[in-house]
């Protein structure tokens, strides 16, 4: 399969919400008119878009974690890990893909500095990494404007 690394230009609000609704969590008319009152309650379009972004990056990540709990050896899960970067555009540059790692560990960062600091959270140990995604994995939430 071959897939080409993206691109620089960003996705239109119409582009992102229809890759939602294409995984059915987007429950709006997909208008552009639909998208701009949406953008203007929301501060604008550029938080609009990072939020519609972010809402289809958590949904590709669940549906990373579900299909990789099938991966049949470690080389076929390297080679799925492989394929993120390589439509990232950075895995064949060093240099791109420091950023681009950077980027995910900051992302990960804040959230787990947070939880880490929660006494009912427990020790967070290294057995943590293995996610296991159980009949209490929040599904069915979809973006409803």
């Amino acid at each position: 399969m071959e897939i080409p690394p993206l691109h620089d230009q960003p996705a239109s609000v119409v582009q992102l919400g229809e890759a939602l609704a294409a995984l059915g969590l987007y429950d709006g008319a997909g208008t552009v008119a639909e998208h701009t009152v949406e953008a203007a309650r929301l501060g604008g379009d550029g938080p609009y878009r990072a939020r519609l972004a972010n809402a289809l990056l958590g949904a590709v990540q669940v549906e990373a974690i579900l299909a990789e709990s099938f991966a049949a050896d470690a080389d076929d899960l390297a080679a799925a890990h492989h394929q993120q970067l390589a439509t990232a555009g950075v895995a064949d540059d060093p240099e791109k893909l420091v950023g681009f790692l950077r980027w995910q560990a900051l992302r990960v960062a804040g959230p787990l500095r947070l939880i880490a600091q929660d006494p009912s959270t427990g020790h967070i140990s290294p057995d943590s990494q293995k996610i296991s995604l159980s009949s209490s994995w929040p599904t069915g939430s979809r973006l409803r404007w």
